[in-house]
């Protein structure tokens, strides 16, 4: 069983302070509807009455219906002129009726009246259908109210009913009304005195759509909403909803206030405590890097701020927060294991605080895992575009599964799709928070650290120029550690860059050391003293970290420089110096100045570059041969406490020998000897021995 290591440092348990605080205060109360319930399923819970009035809501289909009707139908806006309603009567005083005088009065008295009420043009509803045949809005004096057509005049109406008044005053049978009114000059001044507004009549319009009541009723308390082994009808799953939704919204905490925060701190102090656990268990080293630690933590309490604003003032748009972000930012700093841990941890508050959380867990929980494995494929240039597709993909796969699931209850429609698009496209826009993470954080990127064990680095390439034989070591090296690194669960990219810079000092004194000798001869030391070959070997750690301030090498890189060879001793010129009669008591100028490794990649690093260089000098790779030395070069270690301070197991040291067994055999395989052919051998020959070619 893994072994937990918790911090010893306050500091690493002041953020642990800072979440829990975050969680009391912004965790809404939870009084969460307890029913589960579906359209045509049988009601099998107790008989549920209502505790409170609520009204009911309309059902998304009918708000659509309401809208569509209202879209189809508009009611047109007019403003009362009444500077013509003055013009027409100032006319109708102005004219002449000669032997028909009587008729001004009567006559004067229509108009007066029909211009008060309105009049407007005769072909108006008749050129278009979408208005309303019943009412017209009318402005008058500044204020504007609904008018019904039957109280309104045409200007035909009008005419007709004066043509009517004339044809009832007239005493002569031979005289035509409407030629009357003509001869008159009646017709003439009969003009519109209600002007169309266009722009009034599209904004009400509008507004009227808007403004569609979203209940049809109410239901008062004490009404049963439905029955024990009733069936959930439409009408019934109506009412339901619309009592859940008042129920989560309003329903008061009606319990001891004791007995409510006591269960929210416990309910904190869990989530608290399953977040450390998680982190401590799937990063060991978490507890000597602390920015790796507070960098966690910021990543899950911004998802639970998200998770808490938005479930408090804008629910609708949960779909829409980018939560698989976490798992980018995440993998670019941690393996997948511990990404998974705390992205599951991030997403708790949405099992726990938020009404429809499981759904949303599901989703955002499946999506995420997809991208963490994409993410390892997908993480650069415009690749990065196609995680947003797999992010998508599985946000819709997912959330259109359960959705027919829950038989067609939910609304599903093109809003949901947006909003899990919006989502998917939030979360590969994010990308740009990686790089300003290892600027705060001061952390280093795996495409960071990909982009350092690449040869053409100018540092690399100075080091092959001047040090060509510890080059060629450390890439032997590196390949050796990534390949151990994953046998062990380490982080392979990691230990790849550790080995790659962890000798980069030798390239300051490069003859000092055996690899780099012409033609296998190496003359520097014959001059020196034991203890000074020891120090100027044991200097190139030193020149290494200068290098590495110097070219700006990240922190965690610049630590296998100072960690590879541990507070070992350089033996071969110790022996040479005990030998030649010199004291024990100066063995510490002998030994490295460490500190030993404290990570399980820095301890591979430092056993497979002790490894590379040793296998230099056997001859014998058999099985047996192989299997002892790498069992005496790394018990060695372990006798002389170099693992001591990192959290490496016993397991991991067996598995990291049999890795190194296999890898080591693999390298020096012994090969076929080809058969020779003399000049001039014919074809038939060569045949007989191409199968052993």
């Amino acid at each position: 069983m893994k072994k937990l290591v918790f911090p010893r440092k306050i500091k690493y348990y002041i953020p642990l302070a800072v979440l829990f605080l975050l969680l009391f205060v912004g965790a809404p109360r939870v009084n969460k509807f307890k029913y589960s319930y579906r359209k045509g399923a049988l009601w099998l819970q107790p008989t549920l009455v209502a505790q409170c009035d609520f009204p009911i809501l309309k059902t998304q289909e009918q708000i659509d219906a309401e809208k569509r009707a209202k879209s189809q139908e508009t009611i047109a806006y007019f403003k009362y002129d009444s500077s013509v309603t003055e013009d027409v009567l100032s006319s109708l005083k102005r004219l002449q009726f000669g032997e028909y005088d009587y008729l001004r009065k009567e006559i004067f008295s229509k108009v007066n009246s029909a211009y008060g009420r309105g009049v407007i043009p005769d072909r108006f509803f008749v050129d278009d259908d979408s208005f309303s045949h019943d009412v017209i809005y009318v402005e008058k004096s500044k204020r504007a109210g609904k008018v019904a057509l039957g109280n309104i005049y045409t200007v035909s109406q009008l005419l007709g009913e004066m043509t009517g008044l004339v044809s009832r005053r007239i005493e002569s049978d031979d005289i035509d009304s409407d030629s009357l009114l003509v001869t008159l000059g009646l017709k003439e001044i009969i003009v519109p005195n209600l002007v169309y507004d266009k722009q009034n009549t599209q904004l009400i319009h509008k507004q009227t759509i808007r403004e569609i009541s979203p209940t049809s009723g109410i239901v008062t308390a004490g009404t049963v909403i439905v029955s024990e082994g009733e069936i959930v009808t439409a009408e019934i799953k109506q009412m339901l909803d619309s009592y859940k939704e008042e129920y989560d919204n309003n329903f008061g905490y009606y319990g001891n206030s004791f007995f409510y925060y006591l269960g929210k701190i416990l309910m904190c102090l869990l989530i608290v405590g399953i977040v450390f656990i998680a982190i401590v268990y799937c990063e060991p080293e978490i507890s000597v890097q602390f920015n790796k630690y507070l960098f966690l933590f910021i990543v899950i309490a911004t998802s639970y701020l998200a998770t808490f604003l938005v479930g408090e003032f804008a629910s609708r748009f949960f779909y829409m927060i980018p939560y698989p972000l976490s798992v980018l930012l995440l993998m670019a700093f941690f393996d997948r294991k511990t990404t998974l841990a705390v992205y599951g941890v991030s997403l708790l508050p949405l099992l726990l605080f938020i009404h429809g959380g499981l759904d949303m867990f599901i989703v955002f929980f499946a999506a995420g895992v997809v991208c963490s494995v994409t993410n390892s494929f997908f993480s650069r240039g415009w690749t990065q575009f196609l995680n947003c597709m797999f992010v998508f993909v599985t946000l819709i796969a997912v959330y259109t599964a359960l959705y027919l699931m829950r038989g067609f209850d939910e609304v599903y429609g093109k809003v949901v799709v947006l909003k899990l698009l919006m989502a998917s496209i939030f979360t590969v826009v994010g990308y740009p928070a990686i790089g300003l993470a290892e600027i705060l954080f001061k952390l280093v990127s795996t495409s960071r650290l990909q982009e350092l064990c690449e040869t053409s680095n100018p540092l690399l390439m100075e080091l092959n120029a001047k040090a060509p034989g510890t080059f060629q070591h450390v890439l032997q090296v590196a390949n050796m550690s990534e390949a151990v690194s994953r046998s062990i669960g380490a982080d392979p990219v990691l230990a790849r860059a550790g080995a790659i810079y962890h000798d980069i000092g030798k390239m300051v004194n490069p003859m000092c050391f055996v690899e780099n000798s012409i033609n296998g001869v190496n003359d520097y030391h014959k001059e020196l003293s034991p203890l000074e070959s020891a120090r100027d070997i044991i200097r190139h750690v030193q020149d290494g970290e200068i290098l590495a301030d110097k070219n700006n090498l990240p922190d965690v890189v610049k630590a296998f420089i100072s960690s590879h060879h541990g507070t070992s001793c350089v033996s071969y010129f110790y022996n040479t110096f005990i030998q030649g009669g010199g004291s024990e008591s100066e063995r510490p100028s002998f030994c490295y100045p460490g500190p030993n490794p404290r990570t399980r990649e820095q301890v591979v690093v430092m056993i497979c570059d002790s490894v590379e260089a040793a296998s230099r000098t056997i001859n014998d790779f058999s099985e047996e041969s192989v299997d002892k030395f790498i069992e005496h070069l790394v018990n060695s270690k372990v006798r002389e406490d170099q693992m001591i301070d990192a959290d490496i197991s016993i397991r991991e040291i067996g598995l990291i020998k049999q890795e190194l067994k296999a890898y080591i055999q693999q390298m020096h395989h012994r090969r076929v000897k080809y058969p020779r052919l003399t000049p001039g051998v014919s074809g038939g020959l060569f045949r007989k021995y191409k199968n052993q070619l």
